[in-house]
């Protein structure tokens, strides 16, 4: 198989080349979780992979609790299966919350401030209540819990990582939090066993052709674990050499041509499922993609599965106005962008405009 062929193979298993999902909640099961720290971003990334879906009805399927927002895997915030939240937590939060602690210990926070911040926030949270992150931190400070520097958000996410918090709808346009056991009070729970099982299928099932080296980048999982895992999924998957690199993706899956154009947001699973991102972005445009001021990423132009270009976005009342920026190599057609464009402004039930 050859780089080009991977690509096309990921944006297929990505429903990225076309999509037979009807529900947002369906995508988000079928990827298993998806990387949600860009929030509006982050929607996006659903809706490209369903049929048609807008902000709001991804937004609808939050209140309706058949997605979640919160810190299962590498301390980061991601969607995840309302079904899936609890197992989820339980075998991917061990590895980041140890390496927190060290970051914790050099902010001073303490294992009897992480409960007085439970004993605290329960209370308020309490009967389906839900609060922001600033009335987090103003309850806080009441009762003598610091959140100066980056406390309170560290408070936040061990608390989430612990199943007590989990994001729920925003007011207006500030995010909320509430309790997990009453946002969903209902999940299944599975033996490490299984959970180890259905990480590797869904991971190279959703972003096969990949290595093991992307798979344990992308679970956070320890490598005596990475390997179990394999193990156990290894009869429904196949391997493949790719420039003497073993990979592994779903048997079977045929593959279309990928010759179209994507606005991917930033964070988007097409790149960030992987540790090696070199099939993806030439490593000459890679600061393009990736600041190395603050290690954000920038949202990005793919075509016929590289990434050719960034792009970014003025809302107005009525309209969203695109901006693009595209590589001295790309070939990509003003036709493309402008498709593409109208996409996006569906999505945002939006007149779009290219600047």
């Amino acid at each position: 198989m050859t780089p080009a062929l991977l690509t096309q193979h990921r944006l297929t298993h990505q429903h990225l080349s076309g999509s037979l999902f009807g529900k947002p909640a369906d995508v988000v099961n079928y990827m298993g979780a998806m990387q949600a720290q860009d929030y509006l971003g982050s929607l996006w990334a659903i809706a490209l992979r369903t049929k048609k879906a807008t902000e709001a009805d991804i937004e609808k399927e939050i209140a309706r609790k058949t997605i979640v927002r919160t810190w299962p895997m590498r301390g980061t915030l991601h969607f995840v299966s309302a079904e899936n939240v609890r197992w989820m937590l339980k075998y991917l939060t061990p590895r980041p919350m140890a390496r927190a602690a060290t970051q914790h210990r050099k902010e001073g926070i303490t294992a009897n401030e992480f409960k007085k911040s439970r004993k605290v926030l329960e209370p308020l949270l309490r009967d389906h209540h839900s609060l922001t992150r600033d009335e987090i931190y103003a309850a806080l400070e009441r009762n003598k819990i610091s959140c100066k520097a980056q406390r309170g958000m560290h408070i936040i996410v061990q608390l989430a990582q612990e199943g007590v918090l989990c994001m729920a709808s925003r007011k207006g346009k500030q995010h909320c939090l509430a309790l997990l056991e009453e946002w969903i009070p209902k999940s299944k729970m599975i033996s490490k066993e299984e959970a180890l099982y259905e990480l590797a299928l869904t991971y190279f099932t959703t972003r096969g052709p990949a290595s093991l080296s992307d798979f344990t980048w992308w679970s956070g999982l320890s490598p005596q674990d990475v390997r179990t895992a394999i193990h156990s999924a290894e009869h429904t998957l196949k391997q493949l050499d790719i420039n003497d690199t073993n990979y592994w993706t779903k048997a079977g899956t045929p593959v279309p041509p990928t010759f179209f154009t994507l606005f991917l947001p930033p964070f988007d699973e097409y790149m960030m499922a992987y540790k090696d991102r070199s099939a993806t972005v030439d490593p000459v445009h890679a600061h393009h993609v990736r600041s190395s001021a603050n290690g954000l990423f920038s949202p990005v132009i793919v075509h016929a599965g590289k990434i050719v270009g960034t792009w970014g976005r003025v809302i107005t009342k009525d309209s969203v106005t695109i901006s693009t920026q595209l590589f001295s190599s790309s070939k990509v057609s003003k036709a493309a962008i402008a498709k593409e464009a109208e996409r996006y402004g569906a999505f945002l039930g939006l007149a779009a405009h290219i600047k």
